[in-house]
């Protein structure tokens, strides 16, 4: 379980973390506001991935709390349209959705307080999503050569 922890809570966060930061400018459209919003993502996911790395296990999921309202704001003011648009518009959705689960009744829930369906869409469906930005961004062949504003 620690090892599982350790590696669905850094790895995955390093990597997206890192793949996004160069290209949040195009990703934002260039919009400053969409810039910082995509900023405070990749910073909080680098500190969840030095959080458990520090810990040697995932931890709470208090990345959640600045990932959903800094996606709804990304989302919410990039220019961008088409694929990368919808799907901003779905990661803001999925990291909003485990947020709102907490008032979920236990008795609805799954028999182990509902953890296998928020680990489906926190971890399962929001690693896709990036996954699908990824190669949207990638096969647009826009990243080539791509660097971000200040850097």
């Amino acid at each position: 379980m620690h090892r599982w922890g350790f590696i669905m809570g850094s790895i995955p966060q390093l990597l997206v973390g890192t793949g996004l930061w160069p290209l949040r400018g195009l990703v934002a459209g260039g919009r400053r506001i969409a810039i910082a919003a995509l900023s405070v993502m990749c910073v909080t996911m680098f500190l969840f991935a030095a959080m458990t790395v520090i810990g040697q296990s995932i931890g709470p999921p208090f990345d959640l709390f600045v990932l959903a309202p800094a996606c709804v704001v990304a989302t919410s003011t990039t220019v961008c349209r088409g694929a990368i648009r919808g799907l901003l518009a779905g990661l803001a959705t999925l990291y909003v959705v485990p947020i709102a689960f907490v008032w979920v009744p236990m008795e609805t829930s799954d028999s182990i307080g509902g953890f296998r369906i928020f680990g489906l869409i926190a971890y399962a469906a929001v690693g896709s999503l990036w996954a699908a930005l990824g190669a949207v961004l990638l096969r647009s062949g826009a990243t080539q050569g791509q660097t971000s504003p200040g850097s």
